[in-house]
């Protein structure tokens, strides 16, 4: 199958399917640095130098990289771009659960052509673009010529199941304890402590694990997770503390059966607790629970958007469950290994501009792939202020599960002209600008492009300036 020449542009990527399976290499096609309107051949062979050839002098039998960003594709090769991503996946599993870690050439062949109704030379031309792109190696054995994962692919499916034993060591002990203990209040301690001790392995040393209370509110947290390197509690006995607002990283409420009355009971404390912990960098609020208790992600998202809307008849005056800040919304509900709600202020899509409080579900079409109790975890430690580097590696870490995951709009709290009525000083306008701008700096601190104390500073810079005590005196002494 040979892609027509005419359609190969400058920053078009491709391969020579003439060449065999230990000598297969990217070629990109690049302006000629004699004269720009004639098109060069180019591919490398480190450490020697690149070879370039004239395009119209090239004689190989060329295949394009069909994910090549400026690569045109005619309807026919659209086609097989959608077949090749689509099968891609089960294709790297394949070969990651085989013995080994590698096939044989003619089985990557023939499974190409079975799993996506191809021609020979079609299906040769898909593993020999995964291994010019690097994603399989070719090794040549006595046996045969195999087709192994790359280094990085191995390492990346690794680190899938490393992600993923975190939640398998929740469920086998909770499965333990389910089986052992008869009493419910007894079993819902055990799981309360069993997601502290989980999360305490993980998170980092600076972060602290504990039950209690936060300096000022009344009710007790389930799980709180503060900053035990820079603040002191004020109260501690074993896991049970009160500590300063200001340490405060993480509140989750932590539930047997995810039902309509143990939801409820859970946003309301956060609510309450959460309500006025606005600062520079957002405070995590999830719920976590073991057992299914709604049908969907989407009955959840409803009922999340009721409780927001519901009306405080035993306040005096009543109040709303209304959203004052832009970050007030609970981050996350998480029913292990079933379901998974993660909130957001942004269009996942980017289509719709404003900005306002959205719910999203999570699937995969991986049917291995557990990814609800993950992406809660994901979540979590984004909230969590380490060095800007280390922050770089953890998301990164969990990022490797981003191509895995769809994400589903299931709710959007409020109409397109909604805005916060609240704000810390300095933290935003009320104008669209405004709050983006405040929108873009929480999103650089997940990410690791800011630190706290970065936030900290920028928002309220007063607080961190140098004085000069000298002058300070020199001053009162001329009153």
């Amino acid at each position: 199958m040979v892609y027509p020449k005419e359609k190969i542009k400058t920053g078009t990527w491709f391969i020579d399917l003439n060449k065999d399976y230990d000598d297969i290499k990217l070629i990109f096609a690049g302006e000629n640095s004699k004269n720009n309107n004639i098109l060069s051949a180019i591919w490398y062979n480190f450490p020697e130098d690149p070879t370039i050839i004239e395009l119209d002098t090239y004689t190989g039998n060329t295949f394009p990289d069909l994910n090549g960003p400026w690569t045109e594709l005619p309807d026919e090769y659209v086609r097989l771009k959608e077949k090749f991503n689509t099968q891609k996946k089960n294709f790297i599993l394949k070969i990651y659960k085989s013995s080994l870690k590698k096939i044989k050439v003619e089985d990557a062949v023939t499974y190409y052509m079975d799993a996506c109704d191809l021609e020979e030379d079609v299906a040769i031309a898909f593993v020999k673009l995964l291994i010019a792109k690097g994603d399989l190696k070719f090794e040549k054995q006595k046996g045969g010529d195999f087709i192994k994962l790359s280094d990085v692919y191995i390492d990346i499916e690794n680190k899938k199941r490393f992600l993923q034993s975190i939640t398998d060591e929740i469920i086998s002990q909770s499965n333990r304890v389910e089986l052992l203990i008869q009493h419910s209040q007894t079993k819902g301690n055990f799981r309360e402590y069993l997601l502290r001790k989980v999360l305490e392995k993980y998170i980092p040393n600076q972060y602290h694990v504990a039950t209690g209370f936060i300096e000022g509110c009344k009710r007790q947290s389930d799980i709180l997770i503060y900053d035990s390197s820079n603040f002191s509690p004020l109260f501690k006995e074993d896991d049970l503390v009160v500590v300063p607002q200001e340490s405060v990283r993480a509140i989750i409420e932590v539930k047997t059966t995810l039902n309509t009355g143990e939801l409820k009971e859970a946003l309301d404390l956060l609510w309450d607790v959460a309500r006025h912990a606005n600062k520079p960098a957002p405070v995590f609020t999830g719920i976590f629970a073991y057992k299914q208790g709604y049908e969907s992600e989407s009955s959840i998202a409803n009922a999340i958007c009721n409780f927001y809307h519901e009306t405080r008849v035993e306040s005096t005056p009543p109040i709303t469950n209304d959203i004052m800040y832009l970050y007030e919304t609970i981050n996350s509900v998480c029913v292990l290994n079933e379901q998974v709600i993660l909130s957001d202020l942004i269009d996942y899509k980017l289509e719709d501009e404003t900005i306002r409080p959205r719910f999203y579900s999570i699937h995969s079409d991986n049917p291995e792939l557990r990814i609800h109790s993950v992406s809660f975890f994901a979540e979590l430690f984004s909230f969590l202020d380490v060095n800007k580097s280390a922050k770089k590696v953890n998301v990164n870490y969990f990022d490797i599960l981003d191509h895995e995951i769809l994400y589903k709009l299931e709710k959007e709290l409020y109409d397109k002209d909604w805005k916060p009525n609240s704000s810390f000083k300095n933290e935003h306008g009320f104008d669209f600008d405004s709050t983006w701008n405040r929108v873009s700096d929480v999103i650089n601190w997940k990410i690791g492009n800011y630190n706290t104390q970065e936030l900290e500073e920028k928002y309220f810079g007063n607080k961190y300036q140098v004085q000069n005590f000298q002058e300070r005196f020199k001053m009162k002494n001329i009153k």
